[in-house]
């Protein structure tokens, strides 16, 4: 659902990724908002212009500014009191069941899930909400979409859980994460989800998230789309059509594979097309090459 008014925009919706979880998206925005919450929210503020907004939660006022979180719990109401300049941010509404199983997974207890603070400024905590976002908001993949949220819940509890997770051994983890990378190999163009290499891993999705980046350096989604892009790269150079390869190796579509492929590899499918045919001097071919 999407609103307008003036430069004002609003919308809603649900990640078909991500079951018990709701995004609002905001630009520039002057409302005064009044909203009772039966979730879990986190509020990510991107930009608040050269001011802030005022806002009361459990009969605390607060000052928020650009870099900001705000969290809210179910129950409770929040109130903003003043906006001093048109306001763009991210807020993410997660189910208290959600939650509490993130929170069970990480060795929080049967109890409920209490976060100590209403407002904080913690930067990797901003940007790891905001990487959420900014995938959300683009073609990405089931697996990015739901590894970016088990980052975010993990982040957030061991910053703002008023009991901190239980810190899982690494060390006996090699064969599990062997077979999660296989798993990725194996059925790389497929609609992978982390529910699906947990399982082949045996571990919980919060385990194996931090186990596989340990690893190999990089989180599970992100492995995907480089060896996604890797047998792009022999498909291109075989002489399949760009589009086809997209259609071959999961992308939605030509531009989405363009998109990853330069960012990795530095070059358009096109330019590897006529570098792999011979069609393109050394000079015209470092000319092409940005990084």
């Amino acid at each position: 659902m999407e609103t307008k008014q003036g430069t004002e925009t609003i919308l809603y919706f649900r990640p078909v990724a991500l079951p018990g979880a709701e995004v609002l998206v905001v630009e520039d925005s002057s409302r005064l908002w009044r909203v009772y919450h039966e979730t879990y929210t986190v509020g990510t503020i991107l930009d608040t212009g050269a001011g802030g907004a005022e806002w009361m939660y459990r009969h605390k006022s607060y000052l928020v500014e650009t870099g900001a979180l705000m969290l809210m719990e179910p129950g409770e109401l929040h109130v903003t009191t003043k906006v001093l300049f048109p306001a763009s941010f991210r807020v993410l509404f997660m189910t208290p069941s959600l939650v509490e199983r993130a929170a069970k997974e990480l060795g929080m207890g049967p109890s409920t899930p209490h976060l100590r603070v209403a407002q904080l400024y913690h930067p990797m905590l901003f940007r790891t909400f905001a990487r959420l976002h900014a995938c959300l908001e683009r073609e990405s993949t089931t697996l990015e979409r739901q590894s970016r949220l088990v980052a975010c819940l993990r982040l957030l509890f061991e910053q703002c859980a008023e009991t901190a997770p239980t810190p899982s051994p690494l060390r006996h983890d090699r064969p599990a994460v062997q077979r999660a990378r296989a798993y990725i190999r194996d059925y790389c163009a497929d609609n992978i989800t982390l529910d699906d290499l947990a399982a082949v891993a045996g571990l919980s999705q919060f385990h194996l998230a931090r186990a596989f980046a340990a690893k190999f350096g990089l989180p599970p989604h992100a492995y995907q789309i480089r060896v996604r892009i890797e047998r792009a790269r022999e498909l291109l150079a075989a002489g399949m059509p760009p589009a086809d390869v997209a259609a071959e190796m999961g992308f939605s579509d030509q531009s989405h594979l363009t998109r990853h492929f330069k960012r990795i590899l530095g070059v358009t499918p096109g330019q590897y097309i006529r570098a792999a045919k011979g069609s393109l001097s050394l000079a015209s071919l470092k000319t092409a090459i940005t990084f």
